[in-house]
């Protein structure tokens, strides 16, 4: 198991509201936490998460919001070099884009990922 905190800040003295995420001031911070139990061979698994906030500011004064993020895999190592794995994750944090009428959005996010990887 492995605990993080992480943050991050940015900004921007003209913002281009050309559809990337680009406000005036964005910060994050996260506590985040991975249990994975490592295996060379056979099935294993993870699950990732986090709690965190975050401030966004446009053109006008922004606030802040929570954010929250949660992923969960399993894997199959078949054989060395080998693995297929899926995993799902979630996250409810800021837009990465910026396009539209507001000032800014959140927005969530779901996502499912198939992958392989194959020693030839």
């Amino acid at each position: 198991m492995s605990v993080a905190l992480a943050g991050r800040q940015l900004r921007y003295d003209a913002s281009p509201r050309d559809g990337y995420f680009s406000p005036r001031q964005y910060r994050h911070g996260e506590l985040a936490i991975r249990f994975e139990p490592r295996r060379e061979l056979g099935w294993s698994g993870y699950l990732d998460g986090g709690l965190g906030r975050q401030y966004v500011e446009f053109t006008a004064p922004g606030g802040w919001n929570g954010t929250q993020r949660v992923a969960v895999g399993i894997v199959v190592r078949p054989g060395p070099g080998n693995e297929f794995a899926v995993d799902y994750g979630f996250s409810n944090v800021a837009s990465t884009s910026s396009v539209g009428f507001g000032e800014g959005s959140v927005y969530r996010y779901q996502g499912v990922t198939a992958r392989a990887r194959i020693r030839f």
